[in-house]
C-alpha cells in the first residue's frame, strides 16, 4: 500500500486526500514501515488495531473484494 500511495502522491493531493506531497510521503513511509515491522509503534502488539490489521485475511479483504467485483463484470 505504501508504494501505491507514494506513486499516486500528486493525484491524492489534488483530490484532497492529503494537504501536500510531504504528508503523502509520511503516510506512505508509515505504511511501508508497518509492512517491514508488523508491530505498530503507536499501539503495541496487543492492541486491537494491530491484531486485526496485521491479520493477512483482514489486510487482503479489499483486494479480494475488488478481484471478485472485476471477475463478476459482464464481458
Amino acid at each position: 500500500m505504501g508504494r501505491l500511495i507514494a506513486a499516486r502522491a500528486p493525484a491524492l493531493v489534488r483530490e484532497g486526500f492529503f494537504l501536500d506531497e510531504a504528508a503523502v510521503a509520511r503516510y506512505a513511509g508509515a505504511m511501508k514501515e508497518l509492512g517491514r515491522t508488523p508491530t505498530p509503534r503507536c499501539c503495541g502488539p496487543s492492541s486491537r488495531w494491530a491484531t486485526t490489521f496485521l491479520d493477512p485475511r483482514i489486510r487482503q479483504v479489499e483486494l479480494r473484494n475488488w478481484l471478485r467485483f472485476v471477475d463478476s463484470r459482464p464481458r
